[in-house]
């Protein structure tokens, strides 16, 4: 692919995107044409952080969760600490 078709590739997906803050094409991205006529262009997408739990990729902007973990994960963690009778439990009652 020529870089001026390669540039209309990517104004026409900024164009298509613009609507969405939390997706940037860079002006050097890469594209890949397909044979039905559409294409992929590179882009990047903007993630606030996930949880720090391994097995859920809940996102971090709930403002619900602490000490990286989401609100869920979060709850979870608390009802496991009350319903304890560890001393973990005493250390994080909540009156």
């Amino acid at each position: 692919m020529k870089e001026p078709e390669r540039k209309q590739w990517v104004r026409a997906a900024r164009k298509e995107w613009s609507r969405t803050r939390s997706v940037q094409i860079d002006e050097n991205a890469k594209v890949i044409l397909r044979d039905d006529g559409s294409g992929y262009v590179q882009c990047w997408i903007w993630v606030d952080g996930i949880c720090r739990n391994p097995r859920c990729t809940n996102a971090l902007n709930d403002n619900e969760g602490w000490d990286g973990f989401c609100g869920s994960c979060a709850d979870k963690i608390e009802a496991r600490i009350m319903n304890s009778e560890s001393e973990l439990a005493t250390l994080y009652t909540i009156d």
